[in-house]
């Protein structure tokens, strides 16, 4: 490939849910197309409570659909109608499980596969030719081990022009909820989905247990007075409202404030006085100035602070290792947030981290050169071919698998 030509790429979406990966995909894509580069946009067709389509429209991107119940061979062919419409140079999917498709649509053809993984857990679905590319340190230097020189690090991105501080938002949106300022405001923005184990091994982090987290952290003895407001909704909003209401009641108070999914929650994050968050949802808290403790599973809360710094940059916003006593450990995070200096001085590090290191146009610069790459590898069309075999034959043998288990007798039943 000629440096600098622009490039023709499709960005694949696994689903059309508001969330941190669509959200980086799209300032991703619009990013590249304003650098003359041609980016188609598509997404898995679903019925998400809120989509993220609005912020694809109104970026300029009209959502090509992959119908949501497609199977391996129809959901390729899709992908490969959409890579010859469109020329596509690339062809970038943005969850490991769509892998497989990418390949088989690109085939033998001009357009190449790229795949693109930000959970927490590597999952390799495709040949080590295929690049793959993850979100932290430590993942790419566990997926080296297979896919070598073309595993890739591209941390999730952040417009540090769009999310910043903004202390007249803030206002607003603490007058808006009856917050008054001497009020300790914990803020949460995210999807409240409950995910069953199935979703979770295939694409999803757990999220929930830490929002539960963060409302039964108000109901410890000793905690201090404080707001906390939950911004989001998804399938796990009924199990929060009753939760809610629950901490509400026996504290006598609103302590905790839902305000259901909010079009832009960039005033939430700015009226934080702490804000605790995971993954891209955590880089934007830090892209506003504002004090972080990260949330995971199992109880895990860490504060994001000086000490902490490599940690978090190295291995990503998130954590199962559980504490023993999660609530305990989470007031053990947020005390030295109750000084007030002690946030201010947080929240202007955590910005300066986020601007040197995760600014949109350095992850942009670092994925044109990741394109540049892939299209210079100079693959023969047999190992193009191998790579089409391989995952043709993984579905085969699991659709197999799957038809002898439905049918294998049950022990005990039967001759």
């Amino acid at each position: 490939m000629s440096a600098g030509r622009p490039l023709r790429v499709g960005i694949v979406l696994e689903g059309l849910a508001l969330g941190g990966c669509p959200l980086n995909a799209i300032d991703l894509a619009r990013t590249l197309r304003g650098r003359g580069h041609h980016v188609v946009l598509a997404a898995v067709d679903e019925q998400p409570l809120v989509s993220v389509e609005p912020r694809a429209v109104a970026a300029g991107f009209e959502v090509v659909r992959i119908p949501a119940g497609a199977g391996l061979s129809r959901r390729a062919w899709h992908l490969r109608r959409l890579a010859r419409e469109h020329r596509l140079d690339v062809l970038h999917v943005f969850a490991a499980w769509l892998g497989r498709s990418a390949v088989l649509a690109c085939g033998l053809g001009p357009t190449r596969p790229v795949v693109l993984n930000w959970l927490m857990d590597n999952e390799f679905t495709t040949t080590g030719r295929t690049p793959l590319v993850v979100g932290t340190g430590d993942l790419q230097r566990e997926a080296a081990a297979v896919h070598g020189p073309r595993s890739y690090l591209l941390e999730p991105p952040v417009d540090v022009l769009h999310d910043r501080p903004d202390p007249d938002a803030a206002a607003a949106f603490r007058a808006e909820h009856h917050i008054a300022e001497d009020e300790l405001l914990l803020v949460v923005v995210g999807r409240l989905d409950e995910l069953t184990p199935e979703q979770l091994r295939n694409h999803g982090v757990a999220k929930m247990p830490g929002v539960m987290l963060a409302m039964d952290a108000l109901l410890a003895g000793a905690a201090p007075r404080a707001r906390l407001v939950l911004v989001g909704d998804g399938s796990g909003m009924p199990r929060v409202r009753a939760r809610a209401d629950e901490v509400n009641r026996r504290l006598g108070r609103e302590a905790v404030v839902l305000t259901g999914a909010l079009a832009d929650p960039r005033p939430a994050y700015a009226a934080a006085d702490v804000a605790l968050a995971m993954g891209g949802s955590a880089l934007r808290v830090l892209a506003h100035g504002r004090p972080l403790v990260v949330l995971g599973d199992n109880g895990f809360s860490l504060a994001f602070e000086p000490s902490t710094v490599d940690r978090f940059l190295d291995g990503g916003y998130y954590g199962t290792v559980a504490p023993a006593d999660p609530v305990e450990h989470l007031w053990a995070q947020l005390r030295p947030l109750l000084d007030p200096t002690t946030r201010d001085e947080r929240g202007r590090s955590g910005r300066d981290v986020v601007v040197a290191r995760y600014g949109l146009d350095a992850t942009a610069d670092r994925l044109e050169q990741i394109y540049a790459e892939t299209l210079d590898q100079g693959d023969a069309w047999w190992e193009h071919l191998v790579d089409v075999g391989y995952v043709a034959g993984r579905d085969i043998a699991g659709r197999l698998a799957r038809r002898l288990t439905a049918v294998r007798p049950v022990a005990g039943v039967g001759g």
